[in-house]
């Protein structure tokens, strides 16, 4: 990793330049799981933020693929097969309560939003990324 990167801009475009010298390299060579490879040590180890890794799934992309993969069988295949031959389910009492539910977790969330930060201490200006373990960089991620 080049530690002369200045901003999150020369950041961004020192991946831009490094990914399409591999996707070049691994374009004529037809290996591109040596790309995937690439990319995964690129956004994990070399800018990845290392407190993120003791959230649960976040320790390898393949939890996140899996999770969409499983999501979309069940919606695309499996529900419309469960389904097909059902009355639709009766959910008005459910989305009253998943609705209220929504509407408070979005108001702790934006009180939570203000106190951490944008009224205590942030600023609307360009404000630096507060890498320490801190307690409050702990509550505003």
């Amino acid at each position: 990793m080049n530690s002369n990167i200045t901003s999150r801009f020369d950041m961004a475009a020192e991946i831009v330049n490094i990914a399409f010298d591999e996707f070049k390299t691994h374009h004529i060579t037809r290996n591109y799981t040596g790309l995937i490879q690439r990319y995964y040590q690129l956004v994990e180890e070399d800018y990845g933020d290392p407190r993120s890794k003791r959230f649960p799934l976040m320790e390898h992309p393949l939890y996140t693929f899996g999770l969409v993969g499983i999501y979309l069988s069940w919606v695309l295949v499996i529900g419309p097969f469960f389904m097909r031959d059902r009355k639709p389910f009766q959910l008005r009492r459910t989305l009253v309560i998943y609705n209220a539910f929504q509407v408070a977790l979005s108001a702790y969330m934006f009180y939570e939003h203000l106190m951490a930060g944008w009224l205590n201490y942030y600023n609307l200006k360009c404000q630096p990324v507060d890498y320490s373990d801190g307690p409050m960089s702990k509550r505003f991620k």
